[in-house]
C-alpha cells in the first residue's frame, strides 16, 4: 500500500529530481535548500495534473480507481507541495535573484499552459509540443534554474536536454493510445519504426555528448543512466507498456552522488 502511494503519488519522481541536483552539484547547505525546493516543485506540478486529469475523467481505470480512493490526501500532498514551494523559495533567498525570478516565471508558464485544461492555452493541444514542453520544463528546472542559485553546470545541458526528451517521447509512445488523435504527439504522426529510429539517433547522440562533454562522476552517472535507459526503450517499445523509464533519473542522481563520496569527481 504505502509503495504504490510512493510511485502512484509522484514522490519517487520529485526524489530523483531533487537527488539530481544533489549529485551534480557540490553537496552544501544552498545544494541542499534548492534539491528540496525543485522536489516541491515537481510533486506539486504532477499532482496538479493528475488531479485536473481525474476531474476531466481522462485518467486510466486503474488511475481514476486510486484517486477516487485517495483524493482528499492526494489534495492535501498537493496544497502542502504548493506551500513549501512558497516557503523554500524564500528560505533560498531566490526573490532577490531578478534571473531566478525570470525563470521560475517561465516555468509557471510551461506548468499551467500544459496542465490547465483551457483550450486557449493549454499547449498540450498544440502538435508535437506536449513532450517538447516537457523537455524544456525538466531542463529548466534541473539545470537551467539552479545558475541563479549556483555554478552553472554548463557541459550538462546538452546531454540532460537529450535525456529529457528521450524520457518524453517514451511517455509518449506509453500513452499513444490514450492521448487524444487532437495531441498528435511524434508516436501518433509518425510510425513505429521512425520514432524508434528517432529515438536510437538521439540515444547515439546522448552518448557522444556525454563522453565529449562530460567527466568523472557525471560521465560516469550518465553512462550508467543511458545505458539503462536503452535497456528500457527496447522493453518499452518491443515488449513491454508499463515500465517506468522515470527510474533512470533516480539511477543518475543515486550513482553519481555515490561516485562523489568515493572522492570521483
Amino acid at each position: 500500500m504505502v509503495q504504490l502511494f510512493f510511485r502512484k503519488s509522484f514522490l519517487s519522481l520529485s526524489l530523483s529530481a531533487a537527488l539530481l541536483v544533489v549529485g551534480f552539484y557540490p553537496m552544501t547547505c544552498k545544494a541542499w535548500i534548492l534539491a528540496a525546493f525543485i522536489f516541491f516543485c515537481v510533486e506539486s506540478t504532477y499532482t496538479l495534473h493528475r488531479l485536473a486529469k481525474f476531474k476531466l475523467n481522462l485518467l486510466l481505470p486503474e488511475d481514476n480507481l486510486w484517486m477516487k480512493q485517495n483524493r482528499p490526501l492526494v489534495l492535501f500532498l498537493f496544497l502542502l507541495s504548493s506551500a513549501m514551494i512558497i516557503l523554500f523559495f524564500f528560505l533560498a533567498e531566490l526573490q532577490n535573484s531578478s534571473s531566478a525570478k525570470v525563470y521560475f516565471a517561465l516555468l509557471c508558464f510551461l506548468v499551467v499552459g500544459y496542465v490547465v485544461p483551457f483550450p486557449m492555452i493549454n499547449l498540450r493541444n498544440i502538435p508535437f509540443v506536449k513532450s517538447i514542453t516537457v523537455t524544456l520544463a525538466w531542463t529548466i528546472l534541473i539545470i537551467v534554474f539552479p545558475t541563479s542559485f549556483l555554478a552553472f553546470q554548463t557541459a550538462l545541458f546538452l546531454p540532460m536536454l537529450i535525456l529529457f526528451l528521450i524520457l518524453a517521447l517514451l511517455g509518449d509512445w506509453r500513452d499513444k493510445d490514450h492521448d487524444s488523435v487532437k495531441l498528435r504527439t511524434f508516436p501518433q504522426v509518425f510510425s513505429a519504426q521512425s520514432t524508434q529510429l528517432i529515438l536510437s539517433v538521439l540515444l547515439f547522440t546522448d552518448i557522444l555528448i556525454s563522453f565529449y562533454l562530460l567527466e568523472g562522476s557525471k560521465l560516469i552517472s550518465m553512462s550508467i543512466g543511458i545505458g539503462v535507459l536503452s535497456i528500457y526503450c527496447y522493453f518499452i517499445l518491443f515488449k513491454l507498456k508499463h515500465l517506468n523509464p522515470d527510474i533512470v533519473l533516480m539511477i543518475i542522481a543515486v550513482s553519481a552522488i555515490i561516485l562523489r563520496t568515493l572522492g570521483i569527481h
